[in-house]
This record gives structure tokens, sequence and C-alpha cells, in this order.
């Protein structure tokens, strides 16, 4: 991540700092002694780190649900969960744990549509959402939103429209 560099040019510009303040006033041998301790502390908190956060990487469902927690205002990150949750509604089987489950996908799914209106897979999520309560307008709706704005996809969204069509003229009869 670019605002990572700043960072670590700011932490080894100070270790520099650091460093020549020591072998000034202590002597080279202590400077290295001491370096050598920051970069073993650093990269010991950094394996710790990592290690902790394997459990969160171990599939996208995981990474994205977790995340949410610490990223709530992430476009990328509410679209993500909220269509993984649609992926666990489908996986799931109690009644229960489904409604809840695509409660939160709405949730998540309205944050990345609020923060950035053009954002494709949101309302095409938001779409299928819709699809899985059978609110059919409401799913036309989200699909036609989201073939105005990436139109790239129109395969795709054709299809799940002529299967929004085709189930509305099927509830109707």
């Amino acid at each position: 991540f670019a605002p990572s560099m700043g960072i670590l040019v700011m932490f080894a510009l100070l270790f520099i700092f650091i460093y020549n303040k020591v072998k000034n006033k202590k002597g080279v041998e202590l400077a290295d002694k001491l370096m050598i301790g920051f970069v073993v502390i650093l990269l010991g908190l950094y394996a710790v780190r990592t290690y902790v956060r394997n459990k969160d990487w171990y599939s996208d469902k995981t990474l994205f649900i977790h995340d949410l927690e610490y990223s709530k205002n992430s476009i990328k990150i509410n679209v993500t969960a909220g269509n993984t949750y649609l992926g666990l509604y489908d996986e799931e089987t109690d009644e229960e744990k489904k409604k809840e489950l695509l409660k939160k996908a709405h949730e998540c799914l309205r944050v990345g549509r609020e923060k950035h209106n053009a954002n494709y897979a949101a309302w095409f999520g938001t779409g299928n959402a819709y699809l899985k309560t059978r609110e059919w307008e409401n799913a036309i709706n989200c699909y036609s939103k989201a073939y105005d704005i990436n139109y790239t996809h129109a395969d795709e969204l054709h299809t799940n429209s002529r299967f929004v069509a085709g189930q509305a003229r099927e509830d109707k009869n």
C-alpha cells in the first residue's frame, strides 16, 4: 500500500538518526547491537501479527467479514462482505440464520452504494439479494442500475433479468 511507504521511510530515517547518534556517543559496536535488537523486535512483532492474521486469510469469507469490523467505511470491504453474506445465505439451511445473513448482506451493500453510488458490484449484489427474497421489481431496478454503470456485463445482467421476469410470471400464475 502506498500510505505504508511513507511510514517505512520515516522509520528508516529514524533508525538511521538513532544509529548515528548512538554511534557518535557510544561507538559503532553498541549502535550495531542496538539496530540488530530493533530489527529482531520489529520482525518478532510482525511475525506474531502475521501468525494471528493467518486465520482471517483462510478464505474470502473469513477475510472480508473479519475486515468489516475494522474498516466499516471501506467500499470494497462492504461490497465484498455483502456478496459474501449472500454466498453464505445460499449455503445455510436454518431459516432464521438465512434471514440474518440476508439482512447483513443488504446492510453492507447499502453502505457500498451510499459511499459510491456508481459501484457496479454493489448494485448487482443488491439485485441478487432481492432475487433471493423474490422481490422481482427491486431486483430488476438494481440490475438496470448496474447495467447503466457498466454495460460490459450485459450478458450476465440480461440472464439475471430474464430469470427474474420468468420467476415473476410464475408467481403471478
